[in-house]
């Protein structure tokens, strides 16, 4: 039965870890940095407000991130060893999509478009 309970939080903290912390990383490493890179090199309009969007998405998903733990920290005790375990899994395996890799910029220009000026747009 122990073995059921660490792999059912294993698997919990896999996918917690996978939707909350993994974009906050991304976000930190990636998403604020390139945003600083465009404002120098002027491709985005004044006022833009990608990196206010970023710290409200890093505000709720580490909330979200904090009580799912505090939850099973307080009611399932014995399950945070398997979720520590799957937390480190997806972290481990999140670690390569951290940077400037195809897939984020690619998520970073559709999400933000509507904040580059008309000339950088293409």
């Amino acid at each position: 039965m122990i073995y059921l309970l660490t792999f059912i939080f294993w698997f919990i903290g896999l996918i917690i870890f996978s939707f909350t912390a993994i974009p906050v990383l991304i976000i930190f490493v990636f998403g604020i940095p390139y945003t600083l890179r465009l404002r120098e090199k002027g491709a985005l309009i004044k006022n833009d407000k990608i990196i206010r969007n970023y710290l409200i998405s890093v505000t709720i998903l580490s909330i979200v991130f904090i009580i799912v733990t505090f939850c099973i920290y307080k009611f399932f005790g014995n399950g945070m060893i398997g979720y520590f375990i799957g937390c480190l899994f997806s972290f481990f395996g999140g670690i390569g999509k951290l940077g400037g890799n195809p897939s984020n910029i690619s998520d970073y220009l559709e999400t933000n478009k509507r904040y580059f000026k008309e000339n950088y747009e293409k």
